[in-house]
């Protein structure tokens, strides 16, 4: 999958961009142009000239871990963020209370001792800024009470043609939908589909358990011209899975593409959705897919 031609691109053919324009990056691995400030986490630039310079992953490591418990945070709302080895100005975090931002109410969710932070399926959730890279793995320790959104990354430039990547729980599954109605249309094998591509994948069987503690996590690959999934409960994967393409996460501090990027909740239409309620103790990423015992 591959647009058919890449926003920034200055030369295409054949669904192919071979060079970006003026101060544009390629990022080939993913037939795409992208603006300094939008590269995407964990890459790095290398020594090639604007228009034709690769961006490179980095090593396997730790992108950042968030402790939602109250020992670790030295204020009540107060998140607790281990950056690793990376610049926390790759990423940050805010608490958000139904949209509120000034002051707390009865509807503002606490972090406990012993149990992270109660979020109640209506006005809690984490917004984050920054990119997510194409290979990823989000782990979750957790106590989850019903179906709900673990992370999405929503575009809101266009409502009607939305990007959607989303990863939560239903029915005690777990879930993945990348959706996408782009302006620029799709090709796969190079074969036009249309202006919409939409996939959608979950576990086989119910693997996670309602009202008790558990790890839970969803890996992301990338590799050739595909993307490889696994799902993972209590650090043993329960199922695979794969489609044909990229995840490619859209900026949420580009001003041409705005999107933005929550931990228990999604977005649609200027609405949240779909809001987990639950504990979460605590929230870690890799940029790499751990081979847990």
């Amino acid at each position: 999958m591959c647009r058919e031609c890449a926003h920034g691109c200055a030369d295409c053919s054949d669904g192919e961009c071979h060079q970006c324009k003026s101060d544009f990056y390629g990022f080939w691995d993913f037939d795409l142009c992208v603006m300094a400030e939008s590269i995407p986490a964990t890459y790095f630039l290398s020594d090639s000239p604007v228009g034709y310079a690769k961006l490179a992953p980095s090593s396997d490591q730790s992108l950042y871990s968030i402790n939602l418990s109250h020992e670790r945070a030295e204020e009540l709302y107060q998140i607790y963020v281990d950056y690793s080895d990376w610049d926390e100005t790759f990423w940050s975090f805010e608490i958000r209370s139904g949209g509120l931002e000034d002051g707390y109410d009865r509807h503002d969710f606490f972090h406990l001792p012993s149990r992270g932070s109660w979020f109640d399926g209506r006005y809690n959730y984490i917004e984050q800024s920054g990119m997510m890279p194409p290979t990823y793995t989000m782990s979750y320790w957790l106590k989850p009470y019903n179906s709900g959104t673990l992370f999405s990354n929503s575009a809101t430039y266009d409502e009607h043609a939305q990007q959607v990547i989303y990863i939560g729980i239903r029915n005690q599954r777990i879930e993945f939908e990348y959706s996408y109605g782009g302006v620029f249309g799709f090709k796969q094998n190079n074969v036009e589909t249309g202006r919409n591509l939409k996939f959608y994948s979950s576990t086989d069987s119910d693997v996670v358990t309602l009202k008790a503690w558990q790890q839970l996590a969803v890996s992301f690959t990338a590799e050739g011209t595909g993307t490889d999934i696994v799902y993972w409960v209590n650090h043993e994967k329960v199922d695979i899975d794969n489609f044909h393409g990229y995840l490619v996460h859209y900026d949420n501090g580009n001003d041409t593409f705005p999107s933005r990027y929550l931990f228990a909740a999604q977005e649609r239409d200027d609405r949240l959705t779909n809001m987990y309620r639950g504990f979460i103790y605590s929230i870690d990423t890799y940029n790499y897919s751990p081979e847990w015992p």
